[in-house]
């Protein structure tokens, strides 16, 4: 059980990935617009070939589209970090 742990702390570590609050924001913006715009399209093709099944493999293309734009910890979302306070240690 420790040898799992041990891989669950390392592969922990090697997952962290930083981003900055207007990334975030940024990042959230264009995931809606992603996915309003991928509702539109997928909904417009099913109604268009009059099939569930194309507008659901429509939107789910859209939807890994998506993912992969905002997954990848790219340096761009880092550009803007947070300039933390230094504590004081009261005497």
């Amino acid at each position: 059980m420790d040898g799992a742990q041990e891989i669950l702390n390392e592969l922990k570590q090697h997952l962290v990935m930083p981003i900055d609050f207007k990334a975030q924001q940024r990042l959230d913006h264009l995931s809606h617009i992603v996915l309003g715009i991928g509702s539109i399209v997928s909904f417009g093709y099913g109604y268009f070939t009059q099939s569930l099944y194309n507008m659901m493999v429509c939107f789910c293309v859209f939807f890994v589209m998506m993912l992969l734009i905002v997954l990848p910890p790219l340096p761009s979302y880092r550009k803007n970090n947070l300039k933390w306070v230094e504590t004081k240690i009261a005497k």
